[in-house]
């Protein structure tokens, strides 16, 4: 996926290889302060809390999804 300055994301999960980010919050919306691009499969994510404006730091890309993914997935779960 594509990421650039200033997209709104969703947070899907909180935990990654058995650790839990206190700091993030499933279903919260966060906004990408910067991209740190490691490797092809590995992203660094600065974000931030979108509607708390509280800076949580840097996160892989793996905890979330695009704006519009998750729209997609409540479309058609309301459809379904």
């Amino acid at each position: 996926m594509r990421y650039n300055l200033g997209d709104v994301i969703i947070c899907t999960t909180d935990e990654m290889y058995g650790q839990k980010n206190q700091h993030l919050i499933i279903g919260h919306k966060y906004v990408i302060l910067d991209i740190i691009d490691m490797s092809e499969d590995r992203i660094i994510l600065d974000v931030e809390n979108l509607s708390t404006s509280k800076r949580i730091g840097l996160v892989s890309d793996r905890h979330f999804i695009s704006l519009d993914v998750y729209r997609e997935f409540q479309l058609r779960k309301i459809l379904n």
